[in-house]
């Protein structure tokens, strides 16, 4: 009987999450556990992922002058950030679930990431909150010209795209 009890109630969770009765979620015991991440914030970890994809594939085409000269513009923080992708799982932790669930579905192989589907990669990896530096990141990316040259072909960012961007995070000194 209690098998069936069990069988009951999972499906009318999956009921409830399925057909979305946001009325109802507050009775899914699994819901209360996992509240849902709205479509806002699950866009915004897309596009920062589609982001720091784009900005670690055309850093590996930049000469190591051109590294350089962003290293020193940004206080040698640029190949760190773009190379170190992750949330804190402390204070970010629908981001960073989100993210895990992402690569398991196969979404952003080539992403480098500070953690992997167990959790930090390396000592003090993903514990600070990223999501600010993120957001200004995010801002200045989206502000600069179109990625398509005329010829249809996808640019590559300039050092000075990477300087604003990577410094559009950075907290004022």
């Amino acid at each position: 009987m209690d098998k069936l009890d069990d069988d009951y109630c999972y499906n009318n969770e999956i009921d409830v999450y399925e057909r979305g009765y946001e009325l109802d979620y507050e009775g899914a015991p699994f819901l209360d556990s996992y509240p849902p991440m709205n479509e806002k914030r699950c866009q915004e970890v897309l596009d920062i992922l589609s982001m720091m994809e784009r900005l670690q594939s055309d850093w590996k085409k930049l000469s190591d002058e051109e590294k350089a000269e962003i290293e020193e513009k940004t206080r040698r923080i640029a190949e760190y950030t773009i190379m170190n992708v992750g949330f804190s799982d402390y204070e970010e932790s629908k981001e960073c679930g989100y993210l895990r669930f992402l690569r398991r579905r196969g979404e952003f192989p080539n992403l480098i990431l500070i953690l992997n589907e167990y959790g930090p990669l390396h000592e003090g990896g993903g514990t600070y909150p990223k999501l600010p530096q993120y957001r200004g990141m995010l801002d200045m990316y989206n502000y600069r010209p179109d990625d398509y040259d005329n010829l249809g072909f996808r640019r590559i960012l300039t050092p000075h795209e990477f300087i604003s961007i990577i410094n559009a995070g950075l907290p004022p000194e």
